[in-house]
């Protein structure tokens, strides 16, 4: 795992799909592009069942 420092959110949009009211929760994440100093992100959130919960997309600002 590597961090990429102190970012501002420029964008974020989550979907909720379904709840999830009991067991454990998992989420992934990924980078969708990273550039100079604008990133794209995106997660999801899974159930305890392994269905997706939720899915949402941000765009982050480098702050030096």
């Amino acid at each position: 795992r590597k961090t990429i420092g102190p970012a501002i959110t420029i964008e974020m949009k989550t979907q909720y799909l379904r709840s999830v009211a009991k067991g454990i929760a998992t989420v992934e994440g990924r980078f969708i592009k990273k550039g100079r100093s604008i990133n794209f992100m995106e997660s999801r959130l899974f159930g305890d069942d392994g269905k997706l919960a939720a899915t949402t997309t941000a765009t982050f600002k480098l702050v030096d």
